[in-house]
């Protein structure tokens, strides 16, 4: 198992954004498995603000928030659909991502709420490739990239074993 969140996604998975998040009750579409080395989580550090004195003295300081992009690359295959319908590059609406890295016990990210655009290459080396780039806007709450972890399913609460028969008599009652 892993140390690190790396390699291969064990999970990538998409569903519409609503207002800003995936929908309690949300059907998530998994993603093929993209282009080696292609998904990315790529960071714009916000612009840094400073109040200077006369002189360049730095009287304050403060940053803007960061930016974040995700992108992958997608073969074209024959017979599969690709993950998003376009118009000559425009994704229409709103859309959650959510991946776990190579070994699923390590934590992932998730974007609650992109734009997507899509932009198509070709090479003779790779064929067709479908680029996603998707832009992360403030969500509904909390971080525009979130931490995700597996998801353990909540097992149902097991039912009471009955009385063994030596506990009691016929009338069911306590035999002491």
């Amino acid at each position: 198992m892993a140390t690190i969140s790396w390699g291969k996604p064990s999970k990538f998975e998409t569903t519409p954004s609503i207002n800003g998040a995936p929908a309690k009750d949300a059907q998530w579409k998994s993603i093929e498995t993209p282009k080696d080395g292609t998904l990315q989580m790529n960071v714009t550090e916000g612009s840094e603000v400073t109040a200077l004195e006369e002189g360049g003295g730095l009287v304050d300081i403060r940053y803007n928030a960061n930016t974040y992009e995700l992108t992958f690359g997608e073969f074209v295959k024959k017979g599969k659909q690709p993950t998003f319908e376009d118009n000559d590059g425009v994704i229409a609406g709103e859309h959650a991502f959510r991946f776990l890295p190579e070994d699923p016990e390590c934590e992932g990210r998730q974007i609650d709420c992109a734009i997507v655009r899509v932009v198509e290459t070709f090479t003779t080396a790779d064929g067709i490739i479908r680029t996603y780039k998707a832009r992360g806007k403030k969500p509904a709450e909390g971080n525009t990239v979130k931490k995700y972890v597996k998801e353990v399913p909540t097992s149902p609460v097991a039912p009471t074993e009955p009385e063994s028969p030596e506990e009691t008599d016929d009338s069911g009652e306590d035999m002491e």
